[in-house]
């Protein structure tokens, strides 16, 4: 729930606030169909590069908090539910799955 909601804001704010600075595109094949007539491949490079460097940027981070890392991909885990991600089974399903 909570994912949705903050997904929401942060399109709102990219539009709001970046879009009428840089006339930037949240989606690559707009940017390159807008290039592509025109023949502009200057700034296409960003949207290749720009989401592994993040990605990677972020692990890096992950990795270095160290103990208190990340360990799941879900925001809100709970410690009475099983997680699909993580591969967690709370104690209570963990016998009744045995």
């Amino acid at each position: 729930m909570l994912t949705g909601i903050c997904a929401g804001v942060m399109v709102a704010i990219y539009i709001t606030l970046e879009a009428p600075i840089s006339g930037m595109s949240m989606n690559p094949a707009r940017s390159f169909a807008s290039a592509l007539p025109v023949r502009l491949w200057g700034d296409l490079w960003v949207y290749l590069t720009a989401p592994v460097l993040g990605m990677q940027a972020a692990a890096w981070y992950v990795y270095r908090r160290g103990k208190d890392a990340v360990h799941c991909a879900k925001l809100l885990h709970t410690s009475d539910q099983r997680c699909i991600h993580c591969g967690y089974v709370p104690a209570a399903q963990d016998k009744l799955a045995s």
